[in-house]
């Protein structure tokens, strides 16, 4: 049988997306028409899907005879009794085995209405090479060049991060600003939060009669008023000299996509909930895939700047990388840029390859938040067969160097696995509160870029 190619519709990729995506199965009894609720199981996979790795599960971290990449095991001493965390930390609740994400199932599927049971699956052990970063911590290469710390952000650092991201991040550009004209000042989390009920206009109710004409008229033949630039796949890997800006970035204003005429007033704190990215420093176009050099540049966050880059610094890349390039990220990878992605728990993201910065091979750090998730980790074909990870809230995975032109996705938000610690607090306060709110039924990713490796001079 000839092999699969990325222009299939049934490529390895997407068929596990379709498996993750489950929400229903035919009904146990064969006289039912009706379908039934179900979860896809994380046991009895297809076949285009390898195992899936829990590595950041506290009764599921590899044991300390797991090989490191310098040949020596895990030191027993540094794993604090309960998986590879800090010394001395409690033994916490598995949340995704308590919600019941780790059932066998049959068919592929676990019915909902069998969830009560708990299972004592445990999937077999693989060989995952393990560095240990500089600060102690531990962490696993799940693909070349890919490094996943389980639990980097200990709970008090991720519920500061989450209010940040809340009342920080929530500010323009977003997804919504194309259809709504959303306050600039405060954020929408602060303008939701404190005047809930306070409508939001779409942008459509202050054109004309003849520009709403033109953009229904737009509409009823299909036409988006957007056109897609990707970056040339060619630029990808070649040297950052032989490549351009026009490559990577736009200097040239970008057309701005039309506004809906189907989208009408909301209440601030319903529109939150539409939410679905934000973008913190250069302005990634999402309309023609390229970052538009000719809006005014925000400064990135400090805070996740020093975040983001000691993360970095931690990691032996002499033991990631089977070369020296990631020797100089330690001194002078500096992210320049960031998405914000707020996703419900029916959300997902299709598979995809960032591949708009200057020099793709540098690091992108993502921090996850809230909920698990399931992340379909591939390589640069759709028709390889990915890798399922859980990700878990704390934990931060660094691509870098090949594994940057990895196809990845999330096609599930695993429900019911929030972690204990957002559960709401006496001590809370308002905002602490809100965020806590809206995370109860959400997961929030932020990841980071660099977009021009150092010395690379703008084009004027």
């Amino acid at each position: 049988m000839a092999a699969q190619t990325d222009a299939s519709a049934e490529t390895a990729m997407r068929r596990a997306e379709k498996h993750f995506k489950t929400r229903a199965a035919p009904h146990p009894n064969p006289r039912f028409r009706k379908r039934v609720p179900a979860r896809p199981s994380l046991v009895a996979l297809p076949a285009c899907c390898l195992p899936v790795l829990d590595l950041s599960g506290p009764s599921r971290r590899p044991t300390p005879s797991s090989p490191r990449r310098d040949g020596g095991g895990v030191d027993a001493s540094m794993d604090g009794g309960g998986g590879l965390g800090r010394e001395g930390e409690e033994e916490e609740v598995d949340e995704v085995e308590a919600a019941g994400w780790w059932e066998p199932g049959e068919g592929g599927v676990v019915l909902v209405s069998q969830l009560g049971k708990r299972s004592t699956y445990r999937p077999e052990d693989e060989a995952m090479p393990v560095v240990v970063l500089k600060d102690g911590r531990h962490g696993f290469v799940v693909a070349h060049g890919c490094v996943l710390v389980p639990r980097y952000l200990p709970p008090a650092a991720q519920l500061a991060l989450l209010r940040t991201s809340l009342a920080d991040y929530t500010r323009a550009p977003s997804n919504l600003d194309t259809h709504y004209d959303v306050p600039p000042s405060p954020s929408l989390f602060a303008l939701a939060l404190d005047a809930p009920h306070t409508p939001v206009r779409p942008r459509h109710a202050d054109l004309g009669p003849a520009e709403l004409a033109r953009l229904r008229a737009g509409e009823r033949s299909g036409q988006k008023g957007r056109r897609t630039i990707d970056v040339d796949p060619d630029s990808v890997g070649r040297p950052v000299a032989e490549r351009t800006e026009a490559e990577g970035a736009s200097t040239q204003p970008a057309t701005a996509p039309a506004p809906s005429t189907r989208v009408g007033e909301k209440r601030a704190d319903d529109l939150l909930r539409e939410l679905r990215w934000t973008n913190l420093g250069l302005f990634y176009n999402w309309t023609h895939k390229a970052y538009d050099l000719s809006l005014p540049t925000p400064p990135f966050p400090p805070e996740l700047a020093i975040l983001c880059k000691e993360a970095v610094r931690a990691v032996p890349w002499e033991q990631v990388l089977s070369d020296s390039t990631g020797a100089q990220w330690v001194d002078d990878y500096e992210p320049e840029t960031g998405i914000v992605n707020f996703y419900q728990l029916g959300d997902t993201l299709m598979a995809h390859v960032d591949r708009s910065e200057l020099d793709p091979s540098r690091p992108l750090v993502s921090i996850s938040l809230g909920h698990a998730a399931i992340l379909l980790l591939g390589t640069s074909s759709r028709a390889d067969p990915p890798r399922p990870l859980v990700l878990r809230s704390g934990d931060v995975l660094i691509m870098s160097g090949p594994g940057r032109t990895a196809y990845h996705g999330v096609p599930r938000i695993l429900e019911g696995t929030l972690p204990a610690h957002f559960a709401p607090d006496d001590a809370d306060d308002k905002a602490m509160r809100g965020a806590k709110s809206f995370i109860a039924s959400a997961r929030i990713n932020i990841n980071a870029r660099q977009v021009f490796p150092p010395g690379h001079a703008r084009a004027a």
